[in-house]
């Protein structure tokens, strides 16, 4: 991989849902949050949006997000480019939204989203999925 600078991450954020505004290329998060309240498991959460704001990253690259399961270290799921992507030097900023469907949720406990830039690990976030009972 050609490597210009080394990524850094400015933001990592999950949500409901990104409103991407055509004209002012502007994003909007909508239902930030860093915990999943469940009545029962498994759980599947219909969807979800991750978004990664990285600077630094002039050059060409591949891009992986992972779902990691911290109980027993298994991914949950995965997202990554099948190519590497060429990022203009002259670009401050890099932003990608991440939408995640139909994740399964085997137990509680704490997760993580990890961002890879050319398979090194550049920055994670983690939340927590946690039985709420039922009428709360």
């Amino acid at each position: 991989m050609e490597q210009i600078s080394t990524p850094m991450v400015n933001a990592m954020l999950v949500c409901d849902s990104v409103i991407d505004e055509a004209i002012t290329n502007k994003k909007s998060l909508m239902g930030i949050f860093e915990n999943i309240n469940v009545t029962e498991f498994p759980y599947v959460h219909h969807s979800l949006c991750v978004y990664v704001k990285l600077t630094q990253i002039g050059g060409k690259h591949y891009f992986r997000l992972e779902l990691i399961d911290l109980q027993n270290g298994t991914i949950n799921a995965k997202i990554e480019t099948p190519e590497a992507l060429t990022i203009d030097e002259s670009k401050d900023t890099l932003e990608f939204v991440y939408t995640l469907k139909n994740l399964r949720f085997k137990h509680a406990g704490d997760y993580e989203f990890r961002i890879l830039v050319d398979q090194n690990l550049v920055y994670k976030k983690s939340f927590r999925v946690q039985k709420q009972p039922r009428g709360k």
